[in-house]
């Protein structure tokens, strides 16, 4: 897993000839997963295969409850850049 900070993304776009015009977290309800699974789980290096088929059931009400602005924290980064 690579872990890419707000700042790279916008340093790593503009070196490539780009400008990010937006810039957002999502999947934030992912993230509170993750937490309560490095918390209850001795074991939280591997993906265990039910988790990700329990995760992945949740999808579709996960994706009514994420807010449709982004919040400050989140899993995943999402940029929309054009080309300066």
């Amino acid at each position: 897993m690579t872990i890419v900070t707000s700042g790279q993304i916008i340093i790593s776009t503009y070196a490539f000839g780009f400008s990010v015009e937006k810039l957002e977290f999502f999947n934030s309800l992912g993230l509170v997963s993750w937490i309560v699974r490095n918390k209850i789980s001795s074991d939280h290096k591997k993906l265990k295969k039910d988790h990700v088929k329990f995760f992945d059931s949740l999808v579709p009400i996960l994706r009514i409850i994420e807010p449709k602005k982004g919040l400050p924290f989140g899993i995943s980064l999402i940029a929309v850049a054009v080309k300066t």
